[in-house]
């Protein structure tokens, strides 16, 4: 059998693989992952580049294995480690390095507070302050000076510019015996110490925010149980995962997870599919039914014949689209990123600008030299850089662990803009599990190889409702007793073919064959078949409305959407079903052209979100404001889609509009918040209000609020 039309699929898979991940060991701050996402969006071959710095994790697409090495040696080149899989742990160094500190800091410190007569000694004091000091000029200074040799700034720069200026001056005091107005060792030390242990406190409330991509991969399997032929008949072989292929027979049985994509061949049993979609209740399987990989088969024992694996199966599509989300991020960041990238070069411009009008003001240097460190410290870049990834991150986790995949930051901003929902009704508001209530073959025509044509026609057909044909048609004993070449589908409309002896067929609704072979051609089934320009069959189809449409429509209207139902089926059907769920507006029979008029036009009109699963729906996907699909879709759909629902159901709707509102709300606190910050921290500083070591902990609590105000977000939505 030839087949004219190219697998989706693999096209699809082709993009998603475009997206890579490495994880990036050694950035101290969002100055660092600024740096890092500049300096690779500048290599060719390179169209988009995000660092997480809160994550460690630098997400980018390549358009080939030699961009992807430039990448990995530009960013080792600027002195960071570049490492692809597992992140290797820095905190037990970290901790190390804030430990050692917090020993030599804590004298300096109780003597600044409680003068004890022997570390009134500065050279005591100074050996006291020099090991803490070599540990800022390891963590901190090389950090500022990978930055200024790439002709850029970051937090680093500031806090070693700080320390330095206390170290060196109390230096200074000691050497000439000037006295202890001089001696700031206890700033230099605190500084140190207090940064550290906000760097352990950010990367523990970072870690406590798992992505959901390291989420998801943790399910998945490390072995699989393949059935082979022995003497003796079956025998069970255990074999590494990345072993298996498609076409290989699996054992799976109770409390096992599936390990790849495939179809059950023997055996029944109840799956959990919650790390996927989000549902609690277990499905039941039996002969037929497909499978999912990682998840979990809770009772019964199955045998399945392997379909999809390695980055072809349902989980490794979900972590590319989860990495593809991240990638993207909302208008709102790169507003961030912009104010971030000049942020320290005008703290740098304050701090000189304090220091000389304090003298100006008659004070003496050691008085400018703490007012000028406490603006440095103070500052706070990073509570700017981690204002909107720390809440998009979040954002994306939660929906993705309810069953919703949000492909883009962008795209939960455009949330915020739809006003109107339109669904398709087929598959979408409807189940998609098509009953054939009555099959009428015309006078002349054979009506076991008519059906087998249908059959085979649907085969390869990526309508959802083709899929249920073929299941019908199985049922009732219809087997291939026809071969058919030239096989085609024409998106959106049905499908084209001929057999060995030159007959050709048509396959669709009756305004495809009328569009095909023109003439006065009538028929009242819901799919027609043709025959060389003659109707040969026509079937007529039963589809029940999805058990939770009603809830979800009367849930959207309550939450103030409009709600409209767009299909290419006929008036009738569109009619009842729009009744049944309360759906005012409606378009019946629209032809793919139709729809793409109708959803532009919505769109011009207001924020307008579609939902559909057919190939028909990719282009109405792609051009409304946010295209919604369900799991299940066509790969096409799925592709053109914003946001999937992994439930092959409605109700998670509401949750995603929340969700996205919520996040929306919490980027704007948190950014809020850090302008806010800065913009008063900074002057107090500067006015002499606050001293070094309590600026540094200024610093920190901001950075724990943002991260913090994010977290939140995880109980907001139950």
């Amino acid at each position: 059998m030839v087949l004219s039309h190219h697998s989706t699929e693999e096209s699809h898979l082709r993009s998603s693989e475009e997206f890579k991940q490495f994880n990036v060991e050694g950035m101290h701050c969002v100055g660092c992952a600024n740096t890092i996402e500049s300096e690779v969006l500048k290599i060719p071959g390179i169209e988009m580049a995000a660092v997480e710095f809160n994550q460690g994790k630098l997400i980018f697409k390549a358009d080939s294995d030699e961009a992807v090495k430039k990448v990995k040696e530009k960013v080792e080149s600027l002195g960071y480690k570049v490492k692809e899989g597992a992140r290797r742990k820095q905190r037990d160094k970290l901790w190390r390095f804030f430990l050692v500190s917090a020993v030599f800091t804590i004298p300096l410190v109780i003597n600044h507070f409680v003068p004890l007569p022997f570390l009134a000694n500065p050279y005591l004091q100074l050996l006291l302050c020099i090991p803490v000091y070599f540990i800022g000029v390891a963590y901190f200074g090389v950090s500022a000076y990978r930055a200024l040799k790439n002709k850029v700034t970051n937090m680093d720069v500031l806090i070693f510019i700080g320390i330095s200026a206390a170290f060196f001056y109390s230096l200074y005091g000691t050497i000439f015996n000037l006295g202890e107005h001089f001696l700031f060792y206890e700033t230099a030390a605190s500084i140190v110490t207090i940064v550290l242990l906000g760097n352990i406190l950010e990367k523990q409330a970072a870690h406590n925010a798992l992505s959901a991509i390291e989420k998801l991969a943790a399910y998945q399997p490390l072995k699989a149980k393949k059935i082979v032929e022995g003497g003796g008949g079956e025998e069970y072989r255990e074999i590494p995962l990345s072993e298996v292929r498609a076409g290989d027979l699996l054992l799976v049985v109770s409390g096992d997870k599936i390990p790849v994509d495939g179809t059950v061949v023997w055996g029944s049993g109840f799956v959990d599919e919650s790390m996927l979609t989000g549902e609690s209740i277990p499905v039941g399987k039996e002969v037929d039914d497909e499978v999912i990989g990682c998840t979990v088969l809770q009772s019964g024992s199955l045998k399945i014949r392997a379909e999809k694996t390695g980055s072809a199966t349902a989980l490794n599509r979900i972590i590319q689209l989860v990495r593809e989300a991240q990638a993207k991020k909302p208008k709102v960041h790169r507003l961030a990123d912009k104010v971030s990238s000049v942020f320290v070069p005008v703290v740098g411009v304050i701090a000189v600008l304090t220091f000389l009008l304090t003298l100006w003001a008659g004070y003496p240097v050691s008085t400018g030299i703490i007012r000028a460190v406490a603006v440095l410290v103070i500052a706070c870049p990073c509570a700017l850089g981690l204002a909107t990834p720390m809440a998009t991150a979040t954002g994306l986790g939660l929906a993705a662990r309810a069953g919703i995949l949000i492909r883009g930051g962008d795209n939960l901003e455009k949330m915020k803009e739809i006003k109107k929902i339109g669904f398709d009704k087929t598959g979408t508001l409807t189940t998609g599990e098509i009953k054939i209530e009555k099959i009428k073959v015309r006078d002349g025509n054979n009506e076991e190889k008519v059906l087998s044509v249908i059959k085979v026609l649907e085969e390869h057909s990526s309508h959802p409702i083709a899929k249920s044909v073929v299941k019908e048609l199985k049922k009732r004993g219809t087997g291939n007793s026809v071969n058919l070449v030239n096989v085609e589908e024409v998106k959106g409309f049905g499908m084209k073919a001929k057999d060995s002896e030159g007959n050709s067929y048509l396959l669709g609704s009756l305004l495809f064959i009328k569009k095909e072979i023109g003439g006065d051609v009538s028929a009242e089934g819901d799919i027609v078949l043709a025959k060389n320009g003659e109707i040969a069959a026509e079937l007529y189809f039963s589809d029940d409305l999805r058990e939770d449409a009603l809830d979800t429509i009367k849930a959207l209207k309550r939450e103030g959407f409009g709600v409209v139902l767009i299909s290419g089926d006929t008036e009738q059907k569109c009619r009842t079903t729009a009744k049944a769920l309360g759906i005012e507006e409606y378009y019946a029979e629209q032809l793919p052209e139709d729809k793409l008029s109708l959803i532009e036009k919505f769109s011009r009109e207001s924020g307008f979100a579609y939902v559909g699963d057919g190939i028909n729906d990719s282009p109405a996907l792609s051009r409304a404001t946010l295209g919604i699909s369900l799991a299940g879709a066509s790969e096409v759909a799925l592709h053109s889609a914003d946001v999937i629902l992994m439930q092959k159901k409605l109700h998670k709707l509401p949750l995603l509009f929340k969700l996205s509102k919520l996040t929306i709300q919490t980027i704007k606190v948190n950014l809020f918040w850090a302008f806010a910050y800065n913009g008063v921290a900074i002057p107090i500083a500067a006015f002499g209000y606050l001293t070094p070591m309590v600026a540094a902990f200024s610093m920190i609590f901001s950075d724990i609020f943002v991260i913090g105000n994010s977290v939140l977000m995880r109980y907001k939505v139950k």
